[in-house]
This record gives structure tokens, C-alpha cells and sequence, in this order.
């Protein structure tokens, strides 16, 4: 009878850790020829981000590839619980922490690095809804070792 009363709590502990509802960690739709990363907020190395959720990368096969069409290219989507609104002032500030914490986790030389620069305007869409075109400049640790221009679409 004990053995049953264990395996019995047992079974009902299993379906209640794992039949709760599970965080859909694809934000994304490509083919199967781009890599995939998931993390989570606050990310390790842009903590002063003060948003929680998930962020799904993207990067398609050329991206590492200098002489691809594809380089630097790469998608993410944040499914984060905000605060207030998202500002253009916002999106500016958090490109700028992402991508510095970023660098700063890759560069392993002792120079000093460039600080990113992130300028947006926002576009209002058919939906009313509020999207975002701009740039951001940002020192490449990866590969080149330069700063480069990213342009950036933000839905």
C-alpha cells in the first residue's frame, strides 16, 4: 500500500510539473538551414535590461561568412513582459546595452572598444501599430574587429 501511495504521488507530481503550460520559445519562422538560439531576460550579458521573457535568435548560413551576401545578417524576436509602452528612447537605450554587453563578452583583447550608437524613428503602420526603422552602429568583435552599420527594422 505504501509503495502505491508513493508511486500515486509520484505520477501526480509529474503531471503537474510537466503539464503546466510551456513557454513557446519560437518566435521565428526559418528554414532549417539558419542556426537558432533561445535565451532568457534578464540576458547575462545585458542584465541592466530590465525586462524578463525569452529572446529568440536567428542567423542564416552565411552570416560568419565575410564574403556572403548574408553577413551580419541575422533576426530576433524578444517576447518580454514591459513595464510601459516601448519608446523610441527605450529601443535606443536597450539596443545600446545588448550590443555592448555583447561585444563585450566576445572581445577579448584588453582595448577599449567603441560604444554602440542605436538611432531610430518610429513609422506608423497600417494597424496603427508603432514600428521602427533605424540603425545602429556597433564595434564588430566577432569578425572584423571594426565598427560597422547595422540596419535595423523593428516591428
Amino acid at each position: 500500500m505504501k509503495t502505491n501511495s508513493i508511486l500515486f504521488l509520484l505520477f501526480i507530481y509529474c503531471i503537474s510539473a510537466f503539464g503546466q503550460k510551456q513557454e513557446h520559445l519560437d518566435l521565428l519562422e526559418t528554414d532549417p538551414t539558419w542556426r537558432k538560439e533561445v535565451f532568457r531576460f534578464p540576458i547575462s550579458f545585458a542584465k541592466e535590461i530590465p525586462l524578463e521573457g525569452i529572446a529568440d535568435v536567428r542567423f542564416p548560413k552565411g552570416w560568419a561568412d565575410q564574403k556572403s551576401r548574408e553577413f551580419w545578417s541575422y533576426a530576433f524576436g524578444w517576447n518580454v513582459s514591459l513595464p510601459n509602452k516601448l519608446t523610441q528612447a527605450k529601443l535606443e537605450e536597450y539596443m545600446r546595452i545588448y550590443f555592448d554587453g555583447l561585444m563585450r563578452v566576445v572581445h577579448k583583447e584588453d582595448t577599449e572598444i567603441p560604444k554602440t550608437i542605436a538611432s531610430f524613428m518610429a513609422l506608423p503602420d497600417p494597424n496603427k501599430n508603432i514600428c521602427y526603422q533605424g540603425s545602429i552602429t556597433v564595434f564588430d568583435a566577432f569578425f572584423t574587429k571594426k565598427t560597422m552599420e547595422l540596419n535595423v527594422l523593428v516591428d
